[in-house]
């Protein structure tokens, strides 16, 4: 998606697209600080690295928690962009033109955290994206 939106707004710049897939359960798992972190960045990011891109952008909402590792695996000057700054700002933008739809949003709601795998589980790993800790209860769906 990204690479689309880039083209179609700036086609003279190279865009180059990397999957990380080991990032998610790295960061489930509160591998964070954990030396395998490390080289699974590196491993990922060499490629990147070596090319002399200028910026790169975190296309998931689990790799911002990765941040600072990543920027100090990549040389200076490189600006890393975490997504999920830029989707906020973009819906505000969009409801703010879409009066109709904001209109529509209910407030002052409550949060409800329901899980059906290990609530523990789902609330440690919900902690680190929320920076507080979570109520979650677990159910079953039958």
């Amino acid at each position: 998606m990204y690479t689309k939106v880039i083209r179609k707004m700036a086609p003279d710049i190279t865009v180059l697209e990397k999957a990380c897939p080991l990032f998610v359960p790295l960061v489930e798992e509160g591998f964070k600080e954990h030396h395998v972190t490390q080289e699974i960045i590196e491993y990922y990011l060499d490629s990147m690295r070596k090319t002399g891109i200028d910026a790169m952008i975190l296309g998931c909402t689990h790799y911002p928690l990765l941040i600072g590792k990543i920027k100090q695996y990549l040389p200076a000057g490189i600006t890393v962009l975490p997504q999920g700054e830029y989707v906020a700002e973009s819906l505000i933008d969009y409801l703010n033109r879409h009066p109709e739809m904001n209109r529509r949003l209910t407030r002052g709601g409550e949060c409800r955290f329901l899980t059906t795998e290990s609530a523990a589980k789902f609330s440690d790993a919900a902690s680190v994206f929320l920076n507080d800790p979570i109520e979650v209860e677990q159910i079953s769906i039958d």
